[in-house]
């Protein structure tokens, strides 16, 4: 047992040593990188200043015992205009998600009719929006309402040329939102109004 507690006695001792040589290098590793090789708390050291010969100009000196007559103050110049052309927009980007009543993504629409009672509305996103990889696991959240009216129906998406997409069949009038979500993260949204 007392053999157990040297051990630790000698290992603690060691473990400080090294600390005290860790701090102490560190210390003047920092000094020198800096170039403080002042002890810490100690006073600065203070720079004699030494005037040099012809500082000041002797010709605009005043005489003692006379005036000085103000001098002009400089007009200030100025700056000819810069030929600098005004900023342009920025173009808009394509929406990330868009609604349309076909599932090739033509004529993106914001108001649909509803003509024969039940319409297939087509929620597609762009496949240069969707994150790199090949596993999306992309969800379509279709939305009613304004809040709290919330039905969340994931569809099976079908991967298209420009666009991944799925459909829903829809025949009640109002206000709808299709929410494409991928590994929890929502890349986008559209809404519509079915009338």
């Amino acid at each position: 047992m007392a053999q157990g507690q040297f051990r630790t006695l000698i290992n603690l001792v060691v473990v400080f040593g090294l600390l005290g040589m860790f701090l102490w290098g560190g210390s003047h590793l920092l000094n020198a990188l800096t170039g403080s090789d002042q002890a810490v708390g100690a006073a600065p050291t203070p720079q004699a200043v030494i005037e040099q010969p012809g500082a000041f100009d002797t010709a605009t000196a005043t005489p003692r015992g006379g005036t000085h007559a103000p001098t002009p103050s400089p007009t200030p110049t100025v700056a000819p205009p810069t030929d600098t052309p005004a900023p342009t927009p920025t173009p808009k980007a394509p929406p990330k998600v868009i609604i349309s009543l076909s599932q090739a993504g033509s004529n993106p629409t914001h108001t649909i009719n509803l003509t024969g009672g039940l319409v297939y509305v087509y929620c597609l996103v762009r496949n240069d929006a969707l994150p790199p990889g090949p596993n999306n696991n992309l969800v379509f959240n279709w939305l009613q309402g304004p809040p709290p009216a919330f039905s969340s129906y994931p569809e099976a998406a079908f991967q298209g040329v420009p666009y991944t997409y799925a459909y829903y069949k829809l025949a009640a009038p109002g206000k709808y939102s299709c929410q494409v979500v991928d590994n929890g993260q929502t890349i986008g949204a559209s809404d519509f109004m079915l009338q």
